[in-house]
């Protein structure tokens, strides 16, 4: 192999272990320092995070020393974590934007079932299921079916599919099939539901999702509380409830905080709850749509090329498309994040104060 191959693209290799490290490691300080971003859908984001450090350390950094060495100079037991590492990531990208479109769609549809599905617990399991299944599924070669071999035009282990092209159809369904079929479907819905709602919206001019069948203070337990704190609060100031919300030109309800994407109208006692649509969550919505879609468009020509390479011995693809194309599945490890702070001014704005030291000032009053 030609030194200046081995030299080019193990640079590129280095530079998207560097950037993929550093843009990951930041978004789990921002989300770990910034309280007000740990809601439960953005664990899905967090959890992208931790799966692009996994990669760059257990898939990128083998390749990268590959590169350079311009051929598998580590152990087997290291092609086969690669390998492994290298499908448990996909199925993981895969899965989480499947999921991330999924509730996106909830909470267009049905904004009340949203905010009682969405919870910590909840999301915290499915996030446990979801990574359990998708290492099950990856360690099936480890098994027996399936082969790894190390490719020098891709300077990786991977399944060697020509061997069992079943593995290949069933991996692909389950990776990338699937998955995408699901995310079609959610984002038409979710757009259409848009639509709609943007024709017709209320007479403030409000874009409401749903208004709740249910007041606050409805349930046994809320009243059996008022009647304990029935004489507590004797002679206190009765807030008075908040019943719209000041909206933009566009019928967008205006958000209150920055610190908050996704906003109901307050809980106010014997209130039903409006949900409104704010300007925030389209965002989101787009974000996420973009995230999903660089990732396909980084990763669909390399499984395109791998069919043509299992199917078509005769192919004569040359090796600096494999170049290409392999170098294009990891820049997935920082292009994630980069999208996701270019589209989403709400987590510029809290890398911003996480990053800002705080100083307080306390005034202290003598009587």
């Amino acid at each position: 192999m030609d030194t200046s191959v081995k030299i080019g693209v193990g640079i590129s290799f280095t530079l998207i272990a560097v950037l993929g490290l550093l843009f990951n490691i930041l978004y789990v300080f921002v989300f770990i320092r910034r309280r007000q971003l740990r809601q439960p859908t953005k664990y899905f984001l967090f959890s992208l995070a931790l799966v692009d450090i996994i990669s760059i350390t257990s898939w990128t950094l083998f390749s990268l020393i590959s590169a350079f060495l311009g051929e598998w100079g580590l152990p087997t037991e290291v092609c086969q974590l690669q390998e492994f590492t290298m499908s448990f990531c996909l199925l993981l990208n895969m899965h989480t934007f499947m999921l991330l479109a999924l509730e996106r769609a909830l909470f267009i549809l049905k904004p009340s079932r949203h905010s009682e599905i969405c919870i910590n617990t909840v999301i915290v399991i499915i996030l446990i299921a979801m990574w359990l299944f998708d290492a099950v599924i990856s360690i099936f070669p480890f098994t027996g079916w399936g082969e790894t071999t190390y490719f020098e035009n891709q300077f990786q282990c991977s399944m060697d599919y020509e061997k069992n092209t079943r593995q290949m159809r069933f991996a692909t369904a389950v990776a990338v099939g699937i998955p995408f079929l699901v995310m079609v479907i959610a984002y038409v819905i979710i757009f259409i539901k848009m639509k709609k709602l943007q024709k017709g919206v209320s007479n403030g001019g409000q874009i409401i999702l749903e208004q709740a069948d249910f007041a606050n203070g409805d349930s046994y337990s809320a009243r059996l509380k008022r009647q304990q704190l029935k004489f507590q609060n004797a002679g206190m100031k009765r807030k008075k409830p908040i019943l719209g919300r000041e909206i933009d030109k566009d019928g967008f309800a205006r958000d209150e905080s920055s610190d908050e994407e996704n906003k109901t109208s307050k809980d106010t006692e014997g209130v039903k709850n409006i949900f409104y649509l704010y300007k925030s969550d389209v965002t989101l919505i787009k974000t996420y749509l973009i995230i999903t879609v660089t990732y396909l468009l980084l990763w669909i020509p390399y499984i395109i090329i791998t069919y043509v390479q299992t199917f078509d011995r005769y192919h004569g693809i040359p090796d600096v498309v494999f170049y290409i194309f392999v170098i294009f599945t990891h820049c997935t490890a920082f292009a994630k994040p980069v999208a996701y702070v270019i589209h989403n001014e709400n987590f510029r704005t809290h890398f911003r104060k996480a990053v800002t030291k705080k100083t307080k000032y306390r005034n202290f009053e003598r009587n």
